[in-house]
């Protein structure tokens, strides 16, 4: 059963069940796992609108946090391959990460790592968008615009059956 799959199945048993607790404030709140499975499936959905589909690296550049966990999820179900960088990666270290393994689109946590990877646009021939969780501005489209693509998109279930169990996950450097 691909991770896609497994989702699906976990989000299905209790769609009103406790999914993630995320910080809210000075507090936690819950996300059910019928809204995390909602966003998951506006972001597969908004990845195939903007071309990503199965095989094609996305790097995704943030911290652990509930947009990098679902971004994950999105991609996994529609058989694009995750790259994981961590924050904490220098600028050349994350140039080479993108170059090697020719990344077609970036998602960024914020400011401090979209400066981080400014340019690498036009220096990287397969890298064809950066999105941002936050603070998107300019050529960099937010992530909500990604999610709003999807709820238009009406091929995610084509692309679903087409991931198989032997495909690659995530490249892990």
């Amino acid at each position: 059963m691909t991770i896609g799959r497994l989702w699906e199945r976990s989000a299905s048993r209790d769609p009103e069940g406790r999914a993630f607790l995320v910080q809210d404030g000075e507090g936690w709140r819950t996300v059910t796992w019928k809204e995390a499975s909602e966003r998951v499936d506006e972001l597969a959905a908004g990845f195939l609108a903007l071309g990503i589909g199965k095989g094609d690296p996305v790097a995704i550049l943030s911290r652990t946090r509930i947009e990098w966990t679902l971004c994950d999820y999105a991609l996994a179900s529609i058989g694009a391959v995750v790259v994981p960088i961590y924050q904490t990666n220098s600028r050349d270290e994350c140039a080479y990460l993108l170059s090697d393994s020719r990344a077609r689109l970036l998602v960024c946590e914020n400011e401090e790592q979209l400066q981080k990877v400014e340019g690498l646009v036009r220096d990287l021939p397969d890298l064809e968008r950066v999105v941002a969780i936050d603070d998107a501005q300019g050529d960099v489209m937010a992530l909500s615009e990604v999610a709003a693509h999807g709820r238009d998109h009406h091929s995610l279930a084509e692309a679903r059956d087409a991931v198989s169990e032997s495909d690659v996950l995530t490249y892990i450097y």
